[in-house]
């Protein structure tokens, strides 16, 4: 079974609600767990990760530590 989860924009809330990536990312660290437990043997991420072409390190980072988590 796969599972598919659709853009995240990590970083597209910033400028309003400061820490938003934290938000979006724990969300998104409780849907990968959800799906695994439900017997997903992969996730599919469609669209787009990053709100901006060239994200600050701090977002990817988060993003890369959310996605080994999970390896």
């Amino acid at each position: 079974m796969f599972a598919c989860i659709g853009d995240l924009h990590i970083d597209c809330l910033e400028a309003h609600i400061p820490d938003s990536h934290k938000k979006i990312l724990s969300t998104f660290n409780r849907i990968v767990d959800k799906e695994v437990n439900n017997g997903a043997s992969a996730i599919i991420q469609l669209g787009d990760s990053f709100d901006n072409a060239y994200p600050e390190q701090q977002y990817i980072v988060a993003y890369i530590k959310a996605l080994k988590r999970h390896e």
